[in-house]
């Protein structure tokens, strides 16, 4: 309540809906910016299912794992499988 009467007596009565107007808009901005974008979610939905994919093709278990434990689980497996096709030449 002091501090209205502060802005009241620095800006003067025509300037306070200004202002108010003004705070509004950067709040509204910030509230906006720092919610997840709807692009971001599909294409992080896109990669999580195209990682199920891969991970169902090559028989790696992607159950109780993290994201990074799948991508390295991958990895291996397809390593596995190059190294055996390799053997099989």
């Amino acid at each position: 309540m002091v501090l209205f009467f502060i802005v009241l007596l620095l800006f003067g009565p025509k300037k306070i809906p200004e202002i108010a107007r003004t705070l509004g808009a950067a709040v509204r901005e910030f509230r906006r910016a720092s919610t997840p974008m709807p692009a971001a979610d599909v294409g992080r939905r896109r990669d999580e299912e195209l990682l199920l994919k891969v991970a169902k093709e090559l028989g790696v278990e992607v159950e109780g794992r993290s994201v990074d434990e799948v991508v390295e689980a991958i990895i291996k497996a397809a390593r596995e499988r190059k190294e055996l096709r390799r053997g099989a030449n």
